[in-house]
């Protein structure tokens, strides 16, 4: 892999992820609500500058719609990791932000 011209090797061939999630499905008459919250290690097959594996984490949150052969979804994950890619400063914080919406039809 490089960063900023610079190669790093894949030094670690196993990664095993970590995942944890809860649900709960709020009725409402003919509609259901989803409520989702989960939490997920990421971790890489390289190291950063200082020689640590880089282990990102994920937290995410999911709620929705449900109404009968339609369901509406809208993810908000949050995506962070602590890597050193300059060897002149301390470890920084890495963070993504995504969002998704999502619909499914069922026929």
């Amino acid at each position: 892999m490089k960063i900023n011209g610079v190669a790093y090797p894949n030094s670690y061939n196993n990664c095993n992820q970590i995942r944890f999630g809860l649900e709960y499905m709020l009725p409402l008459g003919v509609m259901v609500i989803p409520l989702r919250v989960g939490f997920m290690t990421d971790p890489k097959t390289y190291a950063d500058l200082s020689g640590n594996q880089v282990i990102g984490k994920m937290f995410t949150g999911v709620t929705g719609l449900i109404m009968g052969n339609i369901s509406l979804d809208f993810s908000f994950i949050y995506r962070f990791s602590r890597e050193t890619w300059v060897a002149t400063y301390d470890p920084e914080l890495d963070t993504k932000i995504n969002a998704i919406f999502s619909t499914i039809w069922h026929f």
